[in-house]
Parts: structure tokens; sequence; C-alpha cells
């Protein structure tokens, strides 16, 4: 004892305070730290427990409310019976309960702190509100469809929605559910027990809902209906046997044992009773032995046994809490006592301290919360000899010291904050992780470009971006660059946090630690998706056509080098297709473009479907495409498919509501037997094609020699006419039309020669048809419109004003150009009498279009130009249409006139068209008559205009102005024989 004594004595004031604050602090500190903390989490465990578990019975609650708000009222969709007064009120009153728990849950949630949630407390109220206005829209449906029984919001959708809502209610309680290691069986098993239980109500609230709609409907349950039902039982039994194992848990009372009683009565008893009375009366298309209304309240009351379970279990856990709320309080007790001690011991301690220790300590404590403050510009007013004088310099010296490091800190930090400024706001994504993947860092960027998180990826293995896409075999690649202390470069397809793929362009670079092994790894990824699409785009383009999508000239001539390269070691032959749209030109013209395009994507769609996926399909140009025959099995197997191809592509396209009859030309080339280069099958096919084009019925051709040596022909003339017009080789040739009354020239019809200086004079037959192919009719029509105009002029100056001249007109032209504008142009520019100008239409050329034909020629019969119909009865014109064809004059064609003298059928033709065209009041000429029989025969028949041989044939305008001058009266040639068939 009394060496203690003088070891007390012989310590230093600093020591002995410091051994008398160590031991009266730690016994402090270590109590008052102990009971607090104690305390605190007692009493926080008790109160976020009571919160937690109250709030979690209110949304319960809530939930079986709006649970039954469902059922009642998709019983009253699925019924097709007007509401009665007594079932809006109980409507009225469900949904008032409904509001009624809403508005308690809503009260308590404010009150409510869970830091750990994944929903935010303070967002739990927005949830709820967004909830509950979606509930308010629905039941605005609900009543709409109720009320007005409209099509409108069906039961079964009702019953999705609100299932949707009260999940979400669902999973709003389980987020705010505080865990704590206190009354363990309150938040394991009473949140489980709460889930057992919600699941149980939640499903048997569908069972309820489901049924009472088809009581409702007074329909049996369908098929498809069992399955869902089936489904509801087992989550019922899922529910329940959780929930019994639970309870099982629970000290057992007599409150839980009564709820469980009960419930094994009512829902395992009478409603299981009820259900299969329902169910078997469905099955046997009995009535059901209730109506929805008593299987609602039977359901419900078996509802009620389940919520009964949960309700015993909380009256438990209210236990529980008041035992965990007592031992807080006895908690509270031994904090106060040490409290007491540690002042009665602080006392003492300032007592004898007080005038040695506490005097300097303050001085000591203002300079230390200077410097604390960061007011390191104060010095330490401390200049005592003991102890406290040391420990003042000392505090001056580290106040000095601090000071210099707050600059130098101030600096770092500065550099620091720049660096951070560039890395946050770069264009590309920074990652860093140590040296086992494990992400320590993201920018923003990263969370821009993938939609992560900082928190989702740092501590992590740096994979949630892959998207297994890539080989697992370039990722060993890489680490086993990196790994070795490389720069990794390369590009990969990553995957964002929704699901969508992007490129990153991504280097990877190693960093090394002080003793040079490698500590982290930084990636720099920079998103490319937008240059990969754009890639992927023009190489897409540089192959195929942009509208159909079918390849390119581009693609077509690499698929025949690899034909080519394929069959130069097989017996097998290839074959080439050349298809044309037929008068595709006039669906352009006449709808326009953009419908001309839906056309060709959709005769696209039709090719792809029949043609095998070795093959190749090619938009040539235009409204023409070329199909590649990789591998010819036959000619018979290529000639099927050419009809295939030809009766598909006529079947009609359907373009908005207009139905539109397409055809087609097709021209068959056979690799290698007509040529082995891609422009030699091309240019054959093409000109199999033309002359597809020509025939009569199906419109296919395969390529000949003969056929080569006609097209080498045919482009000869083609160039040839293309001149001729400069050249001046064309000119207008004229045959009289004669009136048998007035016996004298009328008019005259204007007929185009060509004058080729090798071939000589060459008939319209020859090149016009050449003309209408190449559009070179455009022109040369116009030319011979104004030309006959002009000529017309002249005679009516020299004496004759009442001739007139015809001229024909083709559909080409028609197609073309806008006839009309021409025509006024030409009279405008030739001043002439409309009326004395005659615009000639071939019958088989008004039928192929008879609607806009008879708008193409109503606008030109408001030139007043006259109109005729030539060649009447080839064409199968009906009378319906020739009543709506703005016609002045019928022609009737030389094929009836030839044998009109010799055949019955004939002759009885030419009168019948004479008598129609008088009862339509119609002019009538007839055509190519030859002899004086055929002329009188015609007279008889009321066709007293002629044109023909034996008048004249056509002549150029010098001759027939002798004519004009010599036989303006009945000419004495026409008393004489001219029937070539009489001796």
């Amino acid at each position: 004892m009394f060496q203690f004594r003088n070891l007390i004595c012989r310590l230093r004031i600093r020591k002995l305070l410091l051994l008398m604050l160590g031991l009266l602090c730690s016994i402090a500190i270590s109590a008052i730290a102990w009971n607090s903390i104690d305390v605190i989490r007692q009493h926080q465990t008790a109160s976020q427990l009571g919160l937690a578990n109250l709030l979690a019975d209110r949304a319960l609650k809530l939930n079986t409310e709006l649970a039954a708000e469902r059922g009642l009222t998709g019983i009253f969709l699925a019924t097709s019976k007007q509401l009665s007064t007594s079932q809006l009120l109980l409507l009225e009153n469900q949904r008032k309960q409904t509001d009624q728990s809403y508005h308690l849950f809503r009260q308590l949630l404010p009150t409510t702190l869970d830091p750990t949630s994944t929903i935010p407390i303070n967002q739990s109220d927005p949830v709820l509100q967004q909830i509950w206005q979606r509930l308010l829209r629905l039941r605005t449906d609900a009543d709409l469809a109720l009320m007005e029984r409209k099509q409108g919001l069906s039961a079964t959708r009702w019953f999705e929605l609100i299932t949707n809502e009260i999940e979400q209610v669902a999973k709003l309680q389980r987020s705010i559910i505080v865990s704590n290691r206190e009354g363990r069986h309150l938040l394991n098993h009473a949140q489980i027990l709460r889930d057992a239980v919600s699941t149980m109500m939640e499903y048997t609230g569908r069972e309820r809902a489901t049924i009472g709609s088809i009581i409702a409907s007074k329909k049996p349950i369908r098929m498809d209906q069992h399955p869902t039902l089936l489904k509801y039982r087992e989550a019922i039994k899922f529910g329940e046997n959780r929930c019994l194992e639970i309870l099982a848990a629970y000290p057992q009372s007599d409150g839980i044992q009564s709820a469980i009683t009960r419930y094994h009565e009512v829902f395992r008893g009478e409603f299981e009773n009820l259900r299969n009375q329902v169910l078997d009366a469905s099955s046997q298309g009995k009535p059901y032995p209730v109506d929805e209304l008593t299987w609602y309240s039977e359901a419900s009351r078996a509802i009620a046994t389940m919520s009964a379970l949960f309700e015993a279990a909380s009256v438990q856990n209210l236990q529980d809490l008041e035992a965990i709320q007592r031992k807080a309080d006895q908690t509270v007790m031994s904090m106060l006592a040490t409290i007491l001690l540690v002042i009665l011991l602080f006392a003492t301690t300032y007592i004898i301290t007080y005038r040695r220790i506490l005097t300097p300590l303050k001085l000591l404590e203002q300079a230390a919360r200077t410097i604390e403050s960061g007011d390191l510009g104060e010095p330490v007013k401390l200049h005592s000899k003991d102890e406290f004088g040391q420990l003042g310099q000392s505090f001056e010296s580290m106040r000095l010291s601090l000071l210099a490091d707050r600059k130098e800190r101030e600096l770092a930090e500065q550099e620091l904050r720049k660096l951070h400024q560039a890395v946050e706001q770069s264009v590309s994504s920074l990652v860093i992780t140590d040296a086992e993947g494990v992400t320590e860092y993201v920018n923003h960027r990263f969370e821009l470009t993938t939609g992560y998180r900082q928190d989702e990826i740092i501590g992590r293995k740096f994979n949630k971006t892959r998207s297994g896409q890539i080989p697992p075999e370039l990722y060993q690649e890489m680490w086993n660059t990196i790994r070795s202390g490389n720069i990794w470069e390369g590009e990969l397809l990553n995957r964002k946090r929704n699901g969508e793929l992007y490129w990153e362009l991504v280097s990877i670079s190693p960093v090394r630690d002080k003793q040079g092994k490698i500590s982290h790894f930084i990636g720099i990824q920079h998103d490319i998706s937008r240059r990969k699409a754009m890639e992927q785009q023009l190489n897409f383009l540089a192959y195929h056509d942009e509208l159909t999508g079918l390849a390119n000239r581009r693609l077509l001539t690499d698929r025949f080098d690899q034909m080519t390269d394929r069959l130069q070691s097989s017996t097998h032959q290839g074959a080439l297709l050349i298809l044309d749209l037929n008068r595709f030109k006039l669906i352009n013209d006449s709808l326009g473009h953009d419908t001309g395009d839906r056309v060709l994507v959709e005769i696209a769609n039709r090719l792809k479907e029949l043609i095998h996926p070795d093959d190749t399909i090619s938009r040539y140009g235009g409204a023409e495409f070329v199909i590649l025959v990789s591998k010819m099995q036959s000619v018979d197997a290529v000639t099927d498919l050419a009809r295939r191809i030809s009766r598909t592509i006529s079947q009609p396209v359907k373009v908005d509501k207009r139905l539109l009859h397409v055809s087609c030309s097709l021209g068959i080339a056979l690799y290698p037997r007509d040529g082995r280069t891609l422009d030699k099958l091309l240019s054959n096919a093409d000109a199999a094609m033309y002359q597809a084009k020509t025939r009569h019925g199906e419109k296919l051709q395969f390529f000949t020699e003969a056929l080569s040596n006609q097209v080498q022909q045919r482009m000869e003339m083609e160039n040839d006419l293309r001149n001729a017009l400069r050249n001046g080789e064309l000119e207008v040739y004229y045959q009289p039309q004669y009136d048998q009354v007035a016996k004298r020239i009328i008019g005259m019809e204007a007929l185009l020669r060509w004058h080729h200086p090798r071939r000589g004079l060459v008939t319209p037959d020859r090149f016009i048809p050449l003309a209408e192919e190449t559009g070179l009719i455009l022109p040369i029509g116009e030319w011979v419109l104004e030309t006959a105009c002009r000529q017309l002029r002249q005679f009516h100056r020299e004496g004759y004003p009442d001739l007139m001249v015809a001229v024909n007109v083709s559909v080409r032209q028609l197609e073309g150009q806008d006839m009309t504008e021409i025509i006024k142009r030409v009279l405008d520019k030739v001043a002439i009498n409309p009326a004395t100008l005659e615009i000639e239409i071939t019958e088989s050329t008004m039928m192929e279009d008879p609607e806009r034909m008879i708008e193409a020629l109503d606008a030109l019969k408001r030139l007043h130009v006259r109109l005729a119909l030539d060649d009447f009865g080839t064409g199968h014109s009906s009378l319906s249409y020739l009543q709506r064809f703005p016609f002045d004059k019928i022609k009737i064609d030389r094929a009836f006139i030839r044998n009109i003298t010799r055949s019955e059928d004939d002759g009885a033709i030419a009168t019948t068209i004479g008598a129609m065209a008088k009862s339509l009041k119609l002019d009538i000429i007839a055509e190519g008559v030859e002899t004086e029989e055929q002329m009188t025969f015609l007279k008889n028949c009321g066709c007293d205009k002629i044109q023909g041989y034996l008048i004249s044939k056509p002549i150029p305008a010098a001759e027939f102005r002798h004519l004009l001058a010599r036989h303006q009266i009945e000419p004495d040639w026409i008393k004489q024989n001219t029937d070539p068939q009489k001796p």
C-alpha cells in the first residue's frame, strides 16, 4: 500500500492526469456506449417493428379490400343484366371500404423510415398515389361499362389491371419492412406468414373473381380456364402449407388455435364443398347451385378466415414488442445509474485537477478547437513551463505543420479536381478494376452509355455488359494480353441494362504498383454503334437495291462469278431470266411513283417466295428484274419456274383500297449455251424478253440464234429511227375519205411513211411498234400531228375549207404525255378550226383501261376536236362502255369489209354496226374498200362514207392536192371496174 502511494506521488501531473482520465473515460465510455447502443437499438427495434408491423397489416388490409372490389366488379362486368340498386349499393360500400384502407395506409406511411429499403421511403407515398390514381381511372372505365353496357372494359381486362395494382401494393409493403436481430420471429416468421396469408388471400380472391364472373355470365367454365383455376388452387395450397408451418413456430395461444380451427371449418369445409358443387355443375352442364353474389359472399367469408390467421399471429407479435419495450426501459434505468457514476467520478477529478489541469487544458482545448475549425492563422497562447507548456508548444508546431500541409493539399486537390472533371466529362467510358477484374470505379459516361448505376457495378466482376455473342476465346486472348503487361485493343459487342446491343471500341491498359506487379486495369470504351450501323447500312446498300432489298447489279455479278466457278466442274447448267412488268409506266404516270414503288416491293416479295435460296433475284432497273438460277435441273424446270412466276405476278396487287392488275414478259437465256459472260446472257435474255412482249397469250420466250439476228436488226433499225426525224426521212401520206351521197372527198387520214436510205420505203407496221417500245413515238407523233394540221390549213387556204384530217394516236402517246396539252398547243400554233381535226384511237387501245381512257377522251373533247373509234369490231368493246365514250365516228375494220359481199356473217356484222351507229347517233365510215360491190353494199347498209384503195391508196400531199382538184365531184373512175378479183 505504501509503495503504491509513493508511486502515485512520484508520477508527473501529465501522467497522473492521463491515468485518471484514462480510467474514468474507459469506465464512462464503456458503460455509456454499451448502454446507449443497447437502448437505441432496443427502442429502434421496438419502434420500427411496431411501425413496420402496423404498416404491413394495413397494406395487407388494403390488398384484401382491393381483391374484394376486384371480384365484385368483375362479377358485375361479366353479367349481361342491368345492375339493381342493391347491387350498386353493395359495390359502393365495397369501394368505401377500399378507400378507407387506402387512407389509413397512406396516413401511416410518412412515419416509417427505412434507409435499407430498395424503394426510398420518401418515394413510397408518390408510388401509392400513382397506384390509387390508376385505380380511380379503372373505376371510371368500369362504371361506364356497367352503366351503359357498351363494349369497353371487360371482366377479364379489369381482373388483369386490378391484379397488377394489388401486386404493386404488395411490392411496396415488402420494400419497407425493417430488419432487426431482435424479435426474429417477428421479422422472419411474421413477414413469411404475411406473404403466405397474402398469397392465399390473393389467389382465393382471383378464384372468387374468376368463378364469380363465370357464374354471372351463366356459362360453363371453358377448357382454357381450368388450368388457371388449378394454378390458383396450387398457389393457395402452397400458401396454406407455408402459413401453417410458420404458425407452428409461434407460441401456441388460444387465439391462434381458434383461428386455425375456424379456417379449417369455413375454408376447407364449407367453402371447399361449395366450390366443388360449382365445378361439378359446370362440368355436367347443370345450373349453378348459387348466384354470383352468394358465391362472392361465401368466398369473402372464407378469405376472412385467412385474414384471421394473421390477426391472431399479430396479437402474439404485439406481446413480443411489449417485451422488447420493457427490456428497453430496464436498459434506460441502467444507463441512468451509469451516468450518475460517471458524474461522481468526473466531479472528483475536477476538484483534484482544477488548478493544475483544467485551466491549462482549457487553453489547450481552445487551441485545439481553433485548429480543428480550420483557423490555422491563430497561434497557441500557452507559455507555461510545465508539461502543458510543452504540450502548447507541440500544438503550435502542429498548427504550423498543418498550415503547410493544407497549402500543399489544396494544390493537390485542385489538380485532382481537374483530373476528375476531365474523366467525368469524357466522351468515352472509363472503367478501373483490380487485378482480378473487380470493378472499383466507373465514370458518368459509362452510366449514360450502359444504363448501369455505379452501385450496380462497383465491387463486382466487370462482366455485366457482356452480350454473350462474343466468342469466349476473344475474352481469353484479352486477359492473356493484359495480364502479360501489354495493352489490348479491339471491338466488342456488349449489352446495355435494357437489353440493347451496342458496339464499343475498347482499350485496356495494365497499371503496376511500386513493386512492378499489376495492381489495376484501366479500360477506355467508346460507343461506336452508330458507326457500325452506318457501315452495315453502306455495305448493304453497296450490294442491294434500296427500295426492294433485292440484290443489285454488283451483287448479281458476284453471284454469277460464284455460279460459273461452281459449274465449271459440273455438268449442270445455269439459267438467267429477265422479267419486265408490262406497261408499268402507266401505274407510275396515273397513280404516282409512290404507288409504283409499293407495287415493286410487293412483286419483289412474291419473287422471294418462289425462288430457291441458292438462286439470286436482282432488281436490274425500273420495273425489270433478273433471276439467276445457279443450278438448273432441266429446261422444263426453268419453264415451270417462269410460268409460276408469271401466274404469281398476274395476281392482283392491293394498294390501299385499289386492286391493280400487273402482268410480265419473261426472257430466258441458258448458261453456257447462250453465253458464258453475264453481259452476254443479259443481252440475250433481254432480246428474248422483248420478243416475248410481241407474243399473244403466254409472254415467255427462250433465246435462240435467229432471235439474236432479229434483235441485231432491231437495234440497227432503232438507231436509224432515232436519226430519221432529224434527217428528214419521215413523210406524211394522206388517204382520202369519200362521201357517196355528196360524191366528193370530205377528209383524209394522215399516215406515216419512212424513206430509209438503204431499205427504201418502210411501212408503219414495221417501225411504229419499235417507236412505241423505245418512246420515240412521242416526238414522232407530235411531229405527225403538227405536219398534218399544217397541210390541212394549206388545203383550207386553197379552197377546201370543209376538208378534215384524221390522225392516229397510239396508247403510248396517251400514257407518256399530256395529249390534251399537245393538241391544244398545235391547234394554237397552226390556227385551224378544232372541228376539222379528228383523232383516231384503236378499239384495242381503248379497252385496255376504259376508265382512264374515258377521262382522257373527255379532256380531248373539251378542245372541240372530233374523236373516231378505229378498227371497230376487233377490240371486244361493250356497248355500255361505247355509250360512255364521247366518240363522233366509228370506223369499220377492213377485216369485215374484205369479204362483205361473199360472207353472210361479215355482211350481217356490217349491217349491225351501221344500225348500232345510227341508234347511237354516230357517223360511220368503212376502211379497206376496194370494189364497187363493197361500196354499194355499204351504202345499202347505211354506211355512206368509205376509205380504201377504190378511192386511192395513201399518197403524198402534192398528189393529194391534184386528187382534190380533179375529184370534188363524182369521179369518172368510180364507174370503172376496180375489183382486183375480177378479170
